[in-house]
């Protein structure tokens, strides 16, 4: 009979230390922070440190604003490069918009453009 309450002493424990090892893992899983999207923002040069700060992983930039060689000298375009290698939210793109009045497509397109 001794032999038989020890097993059932064991099973009871072996139960309680499963209960509570799933508890605890749950009670940690639960208690993370839940996991942020990955963001991003069409912005200029200058506001890489505020918008990574509010939870921004990268961005896009604007040709015409950071890169065009109409607005930047090659000393200035080399500095901002040098610049965007720094920047903790990533540029990954650039983009640049035409006038509307540009037929990029279609029938009227102007490919001279």
């Amino acid at each position: 009979m001794g032999k038989c309450s020890n097993i059932e002493k064991m099973k009871k424990y072996s139960f309680a230390l499963s209960f509570l090892s799933i508890l605890v893992l749950f009670s940690h899983v639960s208690a993370q922070e839940p996991a942020k999207p990955v963001i991003g923002i069409i912005t200029g040069l200058d506001k890489d440190s505020i918008y990574a700060a509010n939870g921004y992983r990268f961005r896009e930039e604007g040709v015409q604003g950071s890169f065009s060689p109409r607005r930047w000298t090659e000393a200035q375009f080399q500095n901002n490069m040098a610049l965007v290698k720094t920047f903790r939210c990533k540029v990954l793109s650039a983009n640049s918009f035409s006038h509307g009045y540009i037929k990029l497509v279609g029938p009227d397109r102007n490919e001279s453009v």
